[in-house]
């Protein structure tokens, strides 16, 4: 694996929530199948070099219309400390990839 990509996953709150009752089995896993999509797709715009805004943007979008819909699908509450801990792990990608925070949708589209 990418030491690149190997480092980002080293700050997933997964590694918290594995050790934590209160999240269900069915919610971590979905929740790892995001982050790493979501990885996955800025590492593959990164390769082809096109690893900008323009790009970015439809799969960061994704990610957090999946977590809509993850707190849909799992009827699991986010409460505040969990929002904050997938807000900094976005951030966290974010930041890896070299992209901006000026998007906006994070909060205008966040259900959570």
């Amino acid at each position: 694996m990418d030491k690149k990509i190997e480092n980002i996953r080293s700050f997933s709150p997964l590694i918290d929530w594995d050790k934590n009752p209160y999240f269900t089995k069915d919610f971590k896993d979905q929740a790892k199948v995001i982050f790493d999509e979501t990885i996955d797709g800025l590492s593959s715009l990164e390769k082809e070099n096109i690893c900008n805004e323009k790009h970015a943007l439809p799969i960061l979008e994704n990610c957090i219309q999946r977590f809509n819909q993850l707190k849909i699908d799992t009827r699991f509450f986010i409460d505040t400390q969990t929002r904050e801990k997938i807000i900094e792990f976005f951030y966290v990608i974010i930041d890896a990839f070299g992209l901006s925070y000026e998007y906006g949708f994070l909060d205008r589209d966040r259900e959570w």
